[in-house]
């Protein structure tokens, strides 16, 4: 289902709007990737009540060992990293 996009900049409200963004509760959540292992990051879950919305955020802590291995995913992507033996020719 497609729908046609504003035009112009979204209106995102500002800090003293009384638009209601409800903050959820925050937990740390370990996550195994198939590429880089074990991820622990902090995630937080904000609802929109107005709208229904839900969005998790998921963080890492600066300089940490998943913050080093979300840098790397930053760079490769979807790339499969397997490695493979080539037949001798």
């Amino acid at each position: 289902m497609t729908s046609a996009l504003p035009l112009g900049p979204p209106d995102i409200g500002d800090a003293d709007s009384d638009t209601p963004c409800m903050q959820g509760h925050s937990a740390a959540k370990r996550f195994m990737h198939p590429e880089v292992g074990v991820l622990e990051l902090t995630c937080q879950r904000l609802l929109d009540p107005d709208r229904s919305h839900h969005l998790l955020v998921c963080t890492a802590i600066p300089a940490s060992e998943s913050y080093e291995k979300l840098q790397l995913l930053s760079v490769i992507g979807t790339q499969h990293m397997v490695s493979r033996t080539l037949p001798n020719a």
